[in-house]
């Protein structure tokens, strides 16, 4: 398995739930604990049935613990246990937990910083409050003209090696005059026969993708139709180079749900993160209850766009097929909300350490996190898509910052142009969410092994990135005010 790694750094993401179990294993092998189940089996068996969380059970076992008198002989175990009981009744299980080694890199604070953004929920703060017509709105392009069905030469070159982890999906854009979503979309759907299989209506196929094209912000630096065909790209390579789609068993319905879900999992994105609209109490935050925003517009505006009849394509598909299809696309792009990354990566390595299950809601969880590993894939692309995609991310990032320092609202992790260190930022991303991800899906997937081998050359540029004369133009903010 090869996981980008510090060298002088041992990083631990704990299950706090299993550390509970095995705490509560351990002790029920003790007689003390054993008289504490008779105890508990007497007062069940007064009532003919009882009905309780599996949390509070927990409880109850800890609570009874900490009382026992030959606890307290071990301190460090009573912390432990009395730790586990406040992790429990507070319901933090799902927190996510750093353990350090050397407390005195440089790069402490950094990747903490990292771990701390992509990890907890967004909340608004006294100082965050601005008013409404200062918050950002979702603007649509109004360019892009359906290509036609016979691809050029020129894009038939640029398509040569879309089976590949290093597709210039950059080409594919300057080849299709802007409509590279559009055009690889019509393309896998017609190589993999999907139209036929689903018995989609083609015209009402193109008239929708065409619309999602055209739905991303070609104002946007990062957010743009170009991310979401590369995403798509990148998910049609896990699913066919990686041999993902004969792993899992996928029947066209699936497949077809991965490259829908792919493909409008940015739609409709305004430039700007969740916690800027949550922060400036934007009207999307406002209709989202600050959760998930823009993951739940996203799939929620792709959905009401298929509303209209001449932009309907799920109008042929049985209802128990359309149901399924639905449900997998809105887990899957719920499933890019960054804030769920620890605790849905979690429970891919729980659920997957030993073996590949094909069940409909392990593929579900499955899926779910090959699309998030395909949304944070730029740093497993050969070194000059890498850069090129870091360099677009953070002007984006800087863009938002610079607008956040006018609205007066505290500026978010690498928002700040005058701040951010880019090599420093670029390695933590790797080291704490991309190296992670991709070693978990080298686990079960050994097709990826060719983004892992990008991913620690990509991370040595970094580490030499301002030393390295030979490197790609080197990514600069504006200088100091």
């Amino acid at each position: 398995m090869l996981i980008a790694r510090w060298q002088d750094w041992d990083w631990q993401y704990i299950d706090s739930a299993a550390r509970v179990f095995r705490l509560t294993y351990g002790v029920r092998r003790l007689s003390d604990f054993g008289k504490m189940k008779e105890i508990g089996k007497k007062e069940k068996d007064k009532n003919a049935f009882s009905v309780e969380l599996a949390s509070e059970r927990v409880q109850e076992v800890l609570k009874s613990l900490i009382e026992q008198p030959w606890l307290h002989n071990n301190f460090q175990l009573y912390r432990d246990v009395q730790w586990c009981l406040e992790v429990v009744e507070s319901d933090q299980l799902g927190r996510t937990i750093v353990t350090v080694k050397d407390q005195q890199s440089d790069h402490q604070d950094e990747l903490i910083s990292i771990v701390h953004q992509y990890s907890k929920s967004v909340r608004r703060g006294s100082l965050m409050m601005v008013a409404r017509k200062s918050a950002s709105s979702i603007g649509m392009d109004k360019r892009g003209e359906e290509v036609e069905a016979e691809i050029s030469e020129e894009v038939k070159m640029s398509l040569s090696d879309v089976n590949s982890c290093s597709f210039d999906i950059f080409k594919l854009k300057a080849a299709t005059k802007d409509n590279e979503l559009f055009t690889l979309l019509h393309f896998f759907f017609r190589r993999k026969d999907l139209l036929n299989l689903l018995q989609l209506n083609l015209q009402r196929f193109s008239s929708y993708i065409s619309r999602i094209q055209i739905g991303y912000n070609a104002g946007n630096l990062y957010h743009t139709a170009t991310h979401a065909a590369d995403v798509t790209q990148t998910f049609h390579y896990f699913l066919y180079t990686c041999d993902v789609a004969v792993a899992l068993g996928l029947s066209p319905l699936e497949v077809c749900a991965c490259y829908l879900s792919a493909a409008v999992h940015d739609y409709e994105h305004p430039g700007v993160n969740n916690a800027y609209l949550v922060n400036t109490q934007a009207e999307l935050a406002i209709r989202y209850n600050d959760r998930s925003v823009l993951e739940n517009h996203h799939v929620s505006a792709a959905f009401a766009l298929a509303m209209s009849e001449e932009l309907d394509i799920y109008a042929d598909l049985r209802i128990e097929d359309f149901t399924r299809l639905r449900n997998l696309m809105i887990c899957m792009v719920l499933g890019t909300d960054i804030v769920n990354h620890f605790s849905v990566l979690s429970q891919f390595k729980t659920k997957f350490s030993d073996s590949l299950s094909t069940s409909a809601e392990d593929k579900e969880l499955c899926l779910e996190v090959l699309l998030h590993a395909a949304d944070i894939s730029n740093p497993t692309k050969p070194w000059p898509l890498c850069h090129q995609w870091a360099e677009l991310v953070l002007s984006e990032f800087w863009a938002q910052g610079d607008k956040e320092r006018e609205l007066k609202v505290p500026l978010g992790y690498l928002m700040d142009r005058y701040t951010a260190n880019v090599s420093k930022s670029q390695i933590g991303f790797i080291d704490v969410i991309v190296g992670p991800t991709f070693g978990a899906l080298m686990e079960v997937f050994q097709g990826v092994e060719e983004n892992c081998h990008n991913l620690q050359e990509n991370r040595e540029r970094w580490a030499n990135y301002d030393s390295d004369p030979a490197s790609t133009t080197h990514i600069h903010a504006s200088p100091n005010p």
